[in-house]
């Protein structure tokens, strides 16, 4: 015999959807907003070991929006306007200036001939290799004219610049820089020139006004992101370190910008030597943030007992070497490759 459950299946589905609207089932969508911050988990102590952090944080916030009638959720904002305010940013180390650009260099490639091509300027290729350009100005149309002005130089000056583009240290990331070949060369400071800035705050505000030409990708200038400019090497007789094709200052601030995003605390450094001081992976009496271990009181325990590694970073042949050094002979042979891991994983 067959039976057939349609009917009070119907019967339940109408008396749920009755006794949500008669207020049975309260509505909870906006119960959230009034939710309670609870008390910290507590970890068991065998994962001490190890520093933790929350991987999506959420902000203290105070309850100043409860909607008295029906909410809405409010769109999303135009698709990548908040990420587009960041695409392009003029970067200063010492005397070193570029424009760092959150596009690879395949991307970048047709974009800057344009702004070339819209200055007037005849380009070929410099003999430095590939992602170089020489450009001279006539100095015949309007924009090339403003920027020659804009370098301190008279309209009617024979401009000639050097532009090189490289990928950044990051992924998906590309480097612009500029030098300006004539007239001839400016002192070197240690300030970046300033013609060399003009060029390239011309070339910045180019690039945010004409997003648009980001469409475009060069298969041709694609080769420049194959060779990462940071990598990690180990060879059979050293222990592994981090390879970085850029000079000093450069490195010794992106080495410090990484470790204070790898969670390490720094406790001192010395910066003639190319040494970082810091502690990592164990337990923090003192937890005031990155560079809290720069100043402590006298009733501190020893410099050298506050930290168990020294990261060491060693400028060479156009090669930046990053190598940490555990301190303490009771820390494990290995260990240190879980800082360094850090430390890429921030850089590249």
């Amino acid at each position: 015999m067959k039976y057939s459950y349609s009917l009070p299946l119907a019967l339940i589905l109408v008396l749920t959807g009755g006794l949500s609207a008669c207020g049975v089932v309260p509505d909870r969508t906006d119960r959230y907003q009034e939710a309670q911050r609870e008390a910290p988990l507590r970890l068991p102590d065998f994962y001490r070991t190890e520093r933790l952090g929350n991987r999506y944080p959420v902000g203290q916030a105070e309850r100043a929006f409860v909607p008295v009638e029906a909410f809405r959720v409010p769109p999303p904002p135009d698709p990548g306007s908040e990420l587009l305010m960041e695409q392009f940013a003029l970067k200063t180390v010492g005397n070193e200036q570029w424009i760092l650009v959150t596009e690879p260099v395949g991307r970048i490639w047709p974009a800057l001939l344009d702004y070339w091509s819209d200055l007037g300027a005849e380009v070929a290729q410099n003999s430095g290799g590939p992602g170089q350009l020489r450009a001279s100005l006539d100095n015949a149309g309007m924009n090339s004219r403003k920027l020659a002005e804009s370098m301190g130089l008279s309209p009617d000056s024979p401009v000639v610049i050097s532009a090189t583009i490289q990928s950044g240290i990051k992924r998906n990331t590309a480097e612009i820089r500029v030098a300006v070949i004539e007239p001839a060369a400016e002192p070197v400071t240690d300030e970046p020139p300033p013609q060399a800035q003009a060029v390239l705050q011309d070339l910045l505000n180019y690039l945010s006004s004409r997003r648009d030409s980001l469409e475009s990708y060069s298969l041709v200038a694609q080769v420049l992101d194959a060779d990462p400019r940071v990598r990690m090497v180990q060879e059979a007789d050293e222990q592994a370190h981090i390879e970085m094709e850029l000079a000093f200052d450069r490195a010794w601030a992106a080495v410090g910008q990484s470790l204070q995003e790898s969670g390490a605390e720094l406790v001192d450094l010395d910066r003639s030597a190319g040494d970082y001081y810091v502690s990592y992976g164990q337990d923090q009496e003192d937890e005031g943030g990155f560079w809290s271990g720069l100043f402590g009181d006298e009733e501190s325990a020893l410099l050298s007992d506050r930290y168990n590694y020294r990261v060491k970073v060693i400028t060479g042949d156009r090669i930046t070497r990053v190598s940490v050094i555990g301190t303490r002979e009771d820390l494990p042979r290995n260990e240190h490759l879980k800082l360094l891991d850090k430390i890429l994983e921030n850089l590249s």
